[in-house]
């Protein structure tokens, strides 16, 4: 898989989340930098799990 594909897939993960989870797009909309942060972290964390276990 590409740089770019990853990016993408990556950024597909992220703008999933906002319409799949209703309290992370909550989360979004409150401006709280510290929740927003917590939620892109286990977003990204399984995003890279899935990664590492897929080699």
């Amino acid at each position: 898989m590409s740089t770019g594909s990853r990016t993408r897939t990556c950024w597909g993960r992220i703008s999933g989340a906002i319409v799949e989870d209703e309290a992370f797009l909550e989360t979004l909309k409150t401006g709280d930098e510290e929740a927003i942060q917590e939620k892109l972290q286990r977003i990204m964390k399984s995003y890279f799990s899935e990664r590492i276990n897929g080699l």
